[in-house]
């Protein structure tokens, strides 16, 4: 009973701070109107006519924020190989995600490169990190206004700290490379992954000629990248629906913490992430 009544005083102090800790992120409203554009489209006729675009309004919504969330993988040299565009309606309790595939093309620097190696172009850090907002507001319209780098191996740990995730897995998967020491073996089905079938479901692109690490590329996602998207969305989805659950989230809050704080880079400050957190347990509902 002493003990159940100290971890309660526990938990009810730490709400209390937690709660006086939390801020709203102040984001102000820098955008600026844009004024009616023009642009060329062929017609029916197949002739170039000029149309116009309207123009639009640089008024922001109240508590309306987005974030860039990017996944680096070390197997990847570093570059940006997940990236998703996200936007939090607070009051509305509505969470939007976007995957910015990996292959697209945008021009930096007066050249045409791939989306993912703009970060490391620009030479990586803050300096890669506004290059890259940058480009995504380029190419999508909205400049982000936090940023999240998450070395993919936390989401490994993650998934371990909560027991596993059961997920369907689309088919089968087998990659072997033996220089690196790295493999991907999966059945397909529904199954509970741990951590490490986690990082392989998230990763694999392709299987491997048996254990040779050579590309099989008639075996992998028929869309190719977009159909990885999908999977790591969907799997996102249900350790997200998983993590936020408060019979899950209370018990491993520390454990969730020191993932952070190892391999999560962020220009959101603590009373924003309290402020966030606060906003979204018990609050959203994952299926919005």
């Amino acid at each position: 009973f002493l003990i159940v009544t100290i971890v309660a005083a526990v938990i009810v102090v730490g709400f209390i701070i937690f709660n006086l800790l939390s801020a709203p992120p102040d984001v102000g409203n820098g955008a600026k109107d844009r004024p009616p554009q023009t642009t060329t489209v062929i017609n029916e006729k197949g002739e170039e006519v000029e149309v116009e675009i309207p123009a639009l309004s640089g008024d922001r919504k109240e508590q309306f924020y987005t974030v860039l969330v990017i996944g680096q993988d070390t197997f990847g040299g570093g570059n940006t190989d997940t990236m998703m565009l996200g936007a939090y309606d607070v009051p509305n309790q509505k969470l939007s995600v976007m995957s910015l595939p990996r292959d697209t093309f945008v021009e930096y620097r007066g050249r045409n490169v791939l989306l993912n190696s703009v970060f490391n172009r620009a030479g990586g850090g803050e300096s890669g990190i506004e290059a890259l907002k940058q480009e995504v507001g380029q190419l999508t319209g909205v400049t982000p206004d936090f940023y999240v780098i998450v070395q993919w191996e936390a989401v490994g740990e993650l998934v371990d700290a909560i027991g596993g995730v059961e997920f369907e897995v689309p088919f089968d998967m087998y990659y072997n490379d033996l220089s690196q020491g790295f493999k991907i073996d999966l059945k397909g089905g529904l199954q509970t992954l741990d951590g490490t079938g986690a990082m392989g479901l998230l990763r694999w692109r392709h299987n491997s000629i048996g254990d040779t690490g050579k590309i099989d590329y008639s075996y992998g996602y028929a869309e190719g990248d977009i159909g990885r998207i999908r999977t790591q969305q969907a799997f996102l989805t249900a350790t997200l629906t998983k993590c936020l659950q408060p019979s899950v989230l209370l018990p491993n809050l520390l454990g969730y913490i020191n993932i952070f704080v190892e391999n999560v880079d962020t220009d959101l400050t603590i009373p924003e992430l309290a402020y966030f957190a606060k906003s979204a347990v018990g609050h959203l509902n994952m299926a919005d």
